[in-house]
């Protein structure tokens, strides 16, 4: 496939009619909580196989390529890329904070999140800091998918070779074990 695939499953971007991929990818560390800078590192993803639905595939086994090849990471490393509560777009109230940093290492995606201040963010941001909140998730566009048989299984796998995460999300169940 070379064209370009906007993935679906979640609530249309305002500027598109097809809506990204948000698919539950990671774990938090929480050893790296910084409580004073309000930070913490995780990994967004390590590429691992999951079943998602893509608007123009279907439900198909999906394999993300972590090198940098194959990931656009600019929205991530731009230092405006939002910390979302699981997903939400819809209120100014859904955003948590931001992503600070963001590197690809040995497979991995890995970012620092930085949370807000305000109030109402204040009980998820403790939730992260005393580890009861460990689970995060990646929004994220494919722009090409490479077929490719497994011959364990007899199924196509599509990889995604080139795709562009733009958000992380803090979610109660990560897909990516």
């Amino acid at each position: 496939m070379t064209e370009s695939i906007d993935p679906g499953g979640g609530t249309p971007e305002p500027e598109s009619s097809a809506a990204p991929l948000t698919a539950h990818r990671a774990i938090a560390a929480p050893a790296t909580v910084d409580r004073q800078g309000r930070t913490v590192e995780v990994v967004w993803s390590t590429g691992a196989r999951a079943r998602n639905y893509v608007q123009s595939l279907g439900l198909i086994t999906e394999e993300l390529e972590m090198s940098p090849n194959a990931v656009r990471m600019e929205a991530l490393r731009s230092g405006s890329a939002p910390v979302l509560n699981t997903h939400r777009r819809g209120d100014a109230r859904d955003v948590l904070g931001r992503v600070v940093a963001a590197r690809l290492e040995r497979g991995r995606g890995y970012a620092t999140l930085q949370f807000s201040t305000a109030a109402d963010v204040e009980p998820v941001w403790q939730r992260i800091s005393d580890g009861t909140l460990r689970g995060v998730s990646v929004g994220y566009r494919v722009h090409r998918y490479e077929p490719v048989p497994d011959a364990a299984t007899g199924e196509t796998v599509h990889r995604a070779v080139d795709w562009e995460p733009f958000e992380i999300s803090i979610v109660p169940l990560p897909v990516d074990p």
